[in-house]
């Protein structure tokens, strides 16, 4: 990775859950075996003991839960969880290699620069050619700046 867009990392730790869950535990544990003693011992009516026996159960149902809730947690305190998620837009990273071989290797052979070299010898002198014709009313103009001087040189020579 050369660089990184977004990331959540996430530890948790769960050790204060643990002991929290194992206290409630003790405390249940404590008062079930309270009850059980208080249900055995009084000679009390059906609808008091049932309903005795009903709490008892109730209570030895949380016991087990919060067991297996402590469990749990024991198994996330010994391997502690580590989550990261890494988000990021794709990116094409290119590197760029010299390669001074590369021109030797595409240069023509002798011959063959030759050729080119009188082909555009050729192009030059078309268009050098081309040059002097497209100008042509200049070269008229010239020429005729030069007679036109002759002229008058020999009109003031006859004069004097």
């Amino acid at each position: 990775m050369i660089f990184f867009d977004y990331r959540v990392i996430k530890l948790s730790d769960v050790t204060l859950q643990f002991v929290s869950n194992q206290k409630k535990t003790d405390r249940l544990q404590k008062y079930e075996q309270r009850q059980t003693q208080h249900i055995d011992n009084k000679q009390s009516k059906l609808k008091e003991t049932s309903a005795a026996e009903d709490n008892l159960l109730d209570k030895q149902n949380q016991t087990d839960d919060l067991k297996l809730k402590s469990m749990e947690l024991e198994d996330q305190v010994k391997y502690c969880n580590l989550s990261i998620d890494i988000y990021q837009k794709p990116i094409i990273v290119k590197e760029v290699i010299a390669n001074f071989d590369y021109v030797s290797d595409l240069k023509p052979n002798f011959i063959k620069r030759i050729g080119d070299s009188i082909i555009q010898g050729w192009w030059i002198l078309e268009e050098v050619i081309l040059f002097l014709i497209k100008i042509w009313g200049i070269a008229v103009l010239i020429i005729a700046i030069i007679f036109g001087a002759k002229y008058i040189s020999i009109l003031y020579k006859k004069i004097k």
